[in-house]
């Protein structure tokens, strides 16, 4: 696993494919053993991923067969169309035969996302679902097939009627033909990008650093950069899009795009960054990682949805400790208007609930339901919560939609009730809460004029950054509007133009 040993072996001239006496290759040694960062590395230095030993495995095989999941994601991800799924051993089985015999679920489960054909049979004549011996995998591997023969069935749906199909065709004009074929173009595009961010956010969810890394292009020596730099001013350019031997590598490195079109803030269908992903799974270093690149902390998903709110409802505290710290918002509503902190006291989050008390989050909001963080902890009994949120100015009179106080929700002679209570009972008056609310509204307004952070609103090189990063994003075939004009005019003939 000595990554900088291979390569300064590589850079003094060693063979990548070269093989030993087991017709093994470097990059099979490195599969069977796990090394996913040496995997990563000769993949990058073009090692074949179809080599096969004496034994007929190839790398694929190794790391199916010794269950490294890290180095079946680094050789399927780096290049499905390089990477060959099905080929078959001396014995006559796939990587998917292996996995589904061992049982390797998330193994199985990246093979099947990325195109293995369950239908192979190996030479006992057995297909990867005959292999499969665990009722768990069994079970997932039949859900495949079944959407396997679905897909093939589809495909080969519009080959039984020829002739209609040729006689539409042929009465179709080449322009709409055109357009059609770009449109799928375009559809396919769309999908295949998808399919990366997919890719992403699986290696997040599953904490994997290093597979993270190689996906966005980030090199460890660009964390080191930013280690030197953090406590040192951003450096200033001659102008925004100076690329001169000062200003170049700088340009280069805050306005770089990965290869394949993926960026720290990229987002699926329903609109989960990493930062959701790895806020959601309470992977606390990954989150730090991301932050440092510029991971945006106030990204919403489809549900309005912020990282702090889905660390908090997790209970993550180290993740949700991280975030705070880079001053994430802790009121901000989702989509139901449950705030971070009602998410804490609704999963019983005593340790989170506490921490958002001690930066300050409001203890009365509301949701859409009208219930505020004391309501949803009487609610779900958690006695703990409900006494820290009475320590920190929770009030017991707040109404909800359906006109029940937190004592509404209680058990009966409970110590919940006890303590509602014992607690000062304290109700503003009129023009304390015309007070409330005008100071409320304020805070809204000022959000909305001052919709950038505060840190940022006035940085001129941050402002350079993003016109920087725009212009390198900026594709002209996609974003340029093009317009045809076409005369379809009449001439008009008049009785007696027509009979001159």
């Amino acid at each position: 696993g000595q990554t900088s040993l291979v390569d300064l072996l590589v850079a003094k001239g060693a063979i990548v494919n070269a093989t030993d006496y087991h017709g093994s290759a470097p990059l099979h040694l490195a599969c069977q053993k796990g090394y996913q960062n040496v995997t990563l590395l000769l993949l990058h230095y073009k090692a074949s991923t179809d080599i096969q030993d004496n034994n007929g495995n190839t790398p694929l095989h190794l790391a199916c067969t010794y269950g490294h999941e890290d180095c079946v994601k680094a050789l399927v991800y780096y290049d499905v169309h390089s990477c060959r799924l099905d080929i078959g051993n001396e014995k006559g089985d796939t990587p998917l035969h292996i996995a589904a015999r061992w049982g390797y679920q998330g193994i199985i489960e990246v093979l099947l996302q990325n195109g293995a054909n369950p239908e192979i049979q190996n030479r006992m004549k057995e297909t990867s679902l005959q292999c499969a011996l665990n009722s768990k995998i069994l079970s997932l591997m039949e859900l495949n097939y079944l959407t396997f023969e679905r897909g093939q069935s589809a495909s080969e749906s519009p080959l039984r009627s020829p002739q209609r199909s040729t006689e539409t065709f042929s009465r179709g004009s080449s322009v709409s033909s055109l357009s059609s074929a770009s449109t799928d173009i375009r559809q396919e595009e769309v999908k295949n990008s998808y399919k990366e961010v997919e890719k992403l956010l699986r290696a997040v969810a599953d904490g994997d650093l290093e597979m993270v890394r190689y996906l966005l292009e980030w090199m460890e020596e660009d964390l080191e950069d930013e280690d030197d730099t953090t406590g040192t001013s951003k450096p200033e350019f001659c102008h925004p899009l100076c690329q001169c031997s000062k200003c170049g590598p700088a340009q280069k490195k805050f306005g770089r795009l990965s290869a394949n079109g993926l960026g720290v803030n990229v987002s699926n269908r329903d609109g989960f960054t990493p930062l959701h992903v790895a806020a959601l799974h309470g992977h606390s270093e990954l989150v730090s990682l991301l932050l440092k690149h510029g991971a945006s902390i106030s990204a919403r998903n489809a549900k309005h949805a912020v990282p702090l709110h889905l660390a908090c409802q997790k209970g993550h505290f180290q993740v949700v400790k991280c975030l705070m710290d880079y001053n994430a918002k802790q009121n901000k509503k989702d989509v139901y208007g449950n705030t971070p902190l009602i998410y804490a006291c609704l999963n019983g989050q005593y340790e989170t609930t506490s921490l958002l008390l001690q930066r300050g989050a409001a203890v009365n909001l509301s949701n859409a339901k009208g219930n505020t963080a004391l309501h949803e902890a009487v609610l779900g009994r958690h006695e703990a919560l409900v006494d820290l949120l009475l320590r920190n100015g929770a009030m017991t009179h707040v109404k909800n939609e359906r006109n029940c106080t937190p004592a509404d929700c209680a058990e009966p002679n409970s110590n919940i009730i006890k303590l509602l209570e014992t607690a000062p009972s304290y109700v503003p008056t009129s023009a304390e809460r015309e007070k409330e609310c005008e100071q409320h509204a304020t805070i809204k307004i000022r959000k909305k004029v001052n919709s950038k952070p505060c840190e940022k609103a006035d940085d001129p090189i941050s402002r350079q950054l993003q016109l920087v990063q725009s212009v390198n994003r900026f594709n002209k075939a996609k974003h340029l509007r093009r317009t045809i004009t076409r005369d379809k005019s009449v001439p008009n003939f008049d009785y007696q133009l027509l009979h001159q």
